[in-house]
């Protein structure tokens, strides 16, 4: 962190948005996929935000958002680690914005629906249509729309805003 700052200043935002999904019964998961998993989606985004906190804290001012998954809050099948990992961060996301949120610091996450990218190039057709029915806006989620809300949280336009789950899930959970 103390290089990334002497080369472009001090880091006012992180957004962690790593996601790693490999399918999976729990009862035949190896225990090396199940840390692998949790390492990836949770414990990178720990390390992450262990490292900007001292500058965000001495500056108090700083704003986090972590990206979780629709997986974490309506389970599916063959994803138990990447649920488990995802609901950890919403955890770790209002546990956090607590121990920080008196210095001035903000943690949020959102929780996307099924957005179209790489990470789901592998999903069948019709599993994406299924996944897709229950969704109440024809447009579904694009990543664009998804980038739009971080870039409000990151904003000082949520300056009173910590602690809290956005879903932009084209109303599935409506």
């Amino acid at each position: 962190m103390r290089e990334v700052e002497e080369k472009v200043g001090p880091v006012a935002g992180l957004v962690n948005n790593a996601g790693v999904r490999r399918d999976g019964l729990l009862a035949t998961l190896p225990d090396a996929e199940w840390e692998d998993l949790i390492d990836a989606n949770l414990g990178g985004v720990f390390r992450c935000c262990r490292a900007v906190i001292p500058s965000m804290l001495y500056r108090r001012r700083g704003s986090i958002v972590n990206v979780s998954s629709m997986t974490a809050v309506h389970g599916l099948a063959g994803q138990t680690a990447y649920g488990a990992a995802k609901a950890g961060l919403l955890g770790l996301t209002r546990s956090l914005a607590r121990e920080v949120g008196s210095r001035g610091l903000r943690v949020n996450a959102v929780i996307p629906g099924f957005v179209p990218t790489a990470m789901v190039a592998d999903v069948p057709p019709e599993k994406v249509k299924a996944l897709r029915s229950a969704e109440a806006l024809p447009a579904g989620v694009s990543p664009e729309g998804v980038a739009e809300a971080i870039v409000f949280l990151l904003s000082d336009r949520s300056a009173s805003i910590t602690g809290q789950t956005l879903v932009i899930d084209a109303g599935l959970l409506a």
